[in-house]
């Protein structure tokens, strides 16, 4: 199998049990990633959704966790395995976060990202998602800037003004 060939993969909603697998990539992911903490928290958040995304093993992939809000989605954490990576499992994590977005009514996403990190800033535009907004020196571990995006539910490419 070549790694563009597509895997099957199935979604679900993080336990508590599963905190500690999140972890270990979430921690290959960021250089501040989340703590166990932050994720049990997200559990007891009504406004909260943690999905991940598994292959046909159990294999976990992913993860993306994101609020809805009213008619509002922002997504607050996406990381894919690093030895998953390039091969369509962050598009998939955003478009079930789409898909569940459509099934809530929700109209806009938003997002901030790295303003370093080229491969998340392409997906998302690939998405439909613009740029907003920057939020200078966003991270406190190392001071980068965030660059907002968002992009309307009801539309495939997006219809937000950028910057």
């Amino acid at each position: 199998m070549t790694v563009r060939e597509a895997v099957e993969t199935t979604f679900s909603s993080m336990t508590e049990s599963e905190i500690d697998e999140v972890l270990a990539i979430e921690r290959q992911a960021f250089a501040d990633p989340w703590n166990a903490r932050d994720f049990a928290s997200e559990l007891k958040n009504p406004r909260s959704n943690v999905q991940l995304l598994r292959d046909l093993n159990g294999t976990l992939l992913g993860h993306v966790v994101f609020w809805i809000v009213v008619d509002q989605v922002e997504v607050l954490d996406i990381a894919v395995a690093p030895e998953y990576r390039r091969q369509g499992y962050g598009n998939r994590l955003m478009d079930r976060v789409l898909e569940l977005s459509i099934a809530k009514d929700c109209r806009l996403i938003s997002l901030e990202v790295r303003r370093s990190n080229l491969a998340a800033v392409s997906l998302y535009e690939s998405m439909g998602f613009k740029a907003i907004a920057i939020r200078p020196k966003y991270y406190a571990h190392d001071n980068e800037d965030a660059i907002v995006m968002q992009r309307n539910i009801d539309s495939t490419h997006g219809e937000s003004d950028g910057i």
